[in-house]
């Protein structure tokens, strides 16, 4: 690789990445559009009448439940709002309707979820001496279930916890084809470099059309590692205006290499990439011997 060139191509992207920016009438109206579609399928579930309905439901509310962890992953870098305040009002009340996972992925999840989010104290970050929130967090969501089967009943709950599940799981997966995918960076915290790391040890996860109404543009991981003040719906746009060549060192990860990522379970210190378990990594070398 010319690092010359790429360093060029850094600089270029950082300036087009800097023209996109957060505008508070696009903010409000995304905001409120994911609004619109929570209200819809508690309104919707008093229309299912049979098992099919109900899975349609729970499939379509689980998809709703991505597009809230993206919004309030927007909420929590600034970039929806101009003030901090009205970010993380927006950021606390999306994390109130969705932060009930009991199914996700992996047991891992649950345990992220469950007990590390609702227990401050067991969380080693700058919102473990804050308590109060979490616990209000907590009443509010126990208020809210309680409410619900009282008016709705317990397959709403039912229905509910599962597409909660359907939700945070593909949400960890969609964060885990950011972050385990091998790249063509990777470096120690002591030469790290913020701009090599964004366009080399980024990924593009290309989404179909009929499911970006859910991902918000997160599949665009690049652009936000160049700039966590670009808004969700600003992403897309980012990415297709760029100069020529802009994007050309960051990974796309195919669905081959989404599906071998998918093992990535430790890092080799010793060949600097990711793997799975040793019987598993060889069985996907044989399987998929171009793919890493």
């Amino acid at each position: 690789m010319d690092l010359a060139k790429a360093g060029q191509r850094a600089k270029t992207a950082v300036d087009h990445v800097a023209k996109y920016r957060r505008t508070t009438w696009r903010s409000v109206f995304v905001a409120m559009l994911t609004c619109m579609l929570y209200l819809g399928c508690v309104v919707g579930f008093n229309f299912c009448r049979s098992p099919a309905s109900l899975l349609l439901w729970t499939v379509l509310r689980g998809l709703v439940n991505v597009r809230l962890f993206v919004l309030a992953h927007d909420a929590m870098h600034g970039a929806l709002f101009k003030t901090s305040k009205a970010n993380n009002k927006t950021k606390q009340a999306v994390l109130r309707v969705v932060r009930d996972p009991f199914i996700f992925f992996t047991v891992i999840p649950i345990v992220v979820f469950m007990l590390f989010y609702r227990i401050p104290r067991l969380r080693k970050s700058r919102n473990a001496g804050r308590p109060t929130g979490v616990a209000f967090t907590n009443v509010f969501k126990a208020v809210e279930l309680s409410l619900g089967v009282a008016v709705l009943g317990w397959t709403w709950l039912r229905c509910e916890l599962l597409a909660a599940g359907i939700g945070a799981g593909i949400g960890f997966m969609l964060f885990h084809l950011q972050h385990h995918v091998n790249t063509a960076y990777r470096a120690p915290q002591s030469t790290h470099n913020r701009l090599d790391a964004a366009l080399l040890g980024s990924t593009y996860v290309p989404i179909p059309w009929c499911l970006r109404w859910v991902t918000l543009g997160i599949e665009y991981h690049h652009i936000h590692h160049l700039s966590t003040l670009v808004p969700c719906y600003q992403l897309q746009a980012c990415h297709q205006e760029a100069p020529e060549g802009c994007w050309d060192d960051v990974l796309v990860v195919t669905p081959l290499k989404a599906l071998r990522s998918m093992f990535h379970v430790m890092w080799n210190a010793e060949t600097r990439r990711f793997e799975a378990f040793p019987a598993t990594e060889k069985l996907l070398r044989r399987l998929m011997p171009c793919v890493s």
